[in-house]
């Protein structure tokens, strides 16, 4: 997998940049993308740039996910690897959610996971074997208020997987899913910041190993992409902290 191209989205912030870093750290080339291409172009500018090229894009744009990969596809040719990261949370009580903030977060969280593998599929990926992951939330495993419709689109996620696995393997693309606990990143200092702090003391002592990093998650992520994990496929891989023990 050394020096072929990953595509990692979301790759401004959060679990997205530090799966980036560790990619371009390890020789991997990456394909950037996010909202934000400022901030990619400030986070990554010391790294050697051949080994990046930076596509921007809103992935909650649906209908533009095929002129994406055709962008992707004319700078680098087929890529080996998939890392879905860009998202977004809405913590809201029930009453307040809209037709609208529903489809919004599906479109951004879950519908965009569906259409880049369908149009990366059948042409877009080296054919050697190449690997997808995608990140899933452990919010679908407990309740959360204000979380209902965030853990709903991360479970699609989560029921997608066994049967496109079995598609996918047909065509030697393994996917994987992350099932991360509670990491500190911009999307998640929204809930942290709202928690007083006798709230805040309750939620890390779910953790018995703290409340995780980025990087805590970023060097499952590479495993996943790279060919130590040839022999997995269609698995849910929770990384909690301890978490699911408590």
């Amino acid at each position: 997998m050394k020096n072929k191209w990953i595509v990692v989205t979301g790759a401004s912030s959060g679990i997205g940049f530090a799966t980036a870093k560790i990619l371009l750290n390890n020789d991997y080339k990456v394909v950037l993308s996010s909202r934000n291409s400022r901030a990619l172009e400030e986070q990554f500018q010391s790294n050697d740039k051949e080994s990046y090229v930076i596509v921007p894009f809103d992935f909650s744009v649906i209908k533009d996910i095929k002129k994406y990969k055709e962008i992707v596809f004319s700078k680098v040719g087929k890529i080996s690897g998939l890392v879905h990261c860009a998202g977004k949370t809405d913590i809201l009580p029930l009453e307040l959610y809209t037709y609208e903030k529903i489809l919004g977060l599906f479109s951004t969280n879950t519908f965009s996971a569906f259409e880049l593998i369908k149009q990366f599929v059948n042409d877009g990926f080296e054919e050697h074997g190449s690997s997808i992951v995608l990140v899933s939330s452990y919010t679908t495993r407990e309740g959360s208020l204000g979380q209902s419709i965030y853990a709903a689109t991360k479970g699609a996620i989560e029921g997608y997987l066994k049967s496109a696995a079995i598609e996918l393997l047909k065509k030697n693309i393994r996917i994987n899913v992350i099932v991360p606990g509670l990491v500190k990143s911009r999307m998640t200092e929204k809930y942290l910041n709202k928690l007083d702090e006798n709230k805040l003391k309750k939620v890390e002592e779910k953790y018995p190993l703290g409340i995780g990093s980025p990087e805590n998650v970023a060097g499952l992520i590479e495993f996943l992409i790279s060919e130590k994990s040839s022999w997995m496929t269609g698995q849910q891989i929770i990384i909690d902290g301890g978490r699911s023990l408590t």
